[in-house]
């Protein structure tokens, strides 16, 4: 290439370059503005610094507070670590990934476990909800890795028309196993209440006697006996998917 092209190529990858990086937040926070989460809209506003570093405020029902990004690449992938904090709530992690892969990579998680039991009509909990992401590597429409951990402190539950009971701390692991994405909850005996595989593009959720026991509400058996076994595709997995 002439040395005359080569220094035009690089002025005209530099100047965009530098125009993406210094591009006000503003650019990406507006296309938020129509996103919609469990039915409410998620607002973002008062951004400030670039689209690849800045910050804004954002705001969902109730609830509100910051969030911050910053471009993270991780050797040859493009991602950026994220913190959403607000009252009671703190999400941080970093995300990437290109084309056809989504990668997450320690994430911190912690929130009131009322935020998700109010989407049971009439059902609510009490306590809060920790967990870490060590990772989760999805390429080609797979779950390649997966690896974490939740913590559910305990507390008062109550479901309709009536039901209640106090439970105690409940802790929950993510991990691979038989080439399967695979999620499990126990109680603080290590009893297992409930489980669930990924696996050929299925989605296979099972639930132990141990839970409606632990509920108060079971009629006898034992405690590993499965109750209820579910079974459905899952959206976004390919025909190779895991398994």
């Amino acid at each position: 290439m002439p040395r005359p092209l080569v220094l035009i190529t690089v002025f005209v990858v530099t100047f965009f370059g530098f125009a993406i990086a210094g591009m006000p937040a503003q650019v990406a926070t507006s296309r938020v503005s129509d996103m919609r989460l469990a039915g409410a809209p998620v607002q973002l506003l008062r951004a400030q610094g670039s689209v690849w570093d800045g910050a804004a405020r954002w705001r969902w029902r109730e609830r509100s507070g910051r969030l911050d990004w910053a471009l993270d690449w991780r050797g040859l992938t493009p991602g950026l670590q994220l913190s959403l904090t607000g009252r009671e709530l703190n999400l941080a992690g970093w995300l990437g990934g290109g084309w056809s892969r989504l990668w997450a990579r320690n994430w911190d998680l912690a929130l009131p476990v009322a935020l998700i039991a109010r989407q049971v009509d009439r059902g609510g909990a009490e306590g809060r909800l920790t967990g870490q992401l060590r990772e989760l590597d999805w390429r080609d429409g797979r779950v390649r890795a997966l690896e974490g951990t939740l913590r559910w402190s305990g507390g008062a539950v109550r479901w309709p028309p009536d039901g209640s009971a106090r439970l105690p701390a409940l802790d929950g692991r993510l991990f691979m196993a038989e080439d399967a994405a695979r999620a499990e909850v126990t109680d603080p005996d290590g009893q297992r209440l409930a489980d669930a595989r990924l696996r050929g593009g299925e989605l296979n959720l099972r639930v132990y006697r141990a839970w409606p026991m632990l509920l108060g509400v079971s009629s006898g058996g034992q405690a590993s006996d499965v109750v209820l076994e579910v079974s459905r595709p899952f959206l976004g997995q390919g025909g190779d998917g895991n398994g």
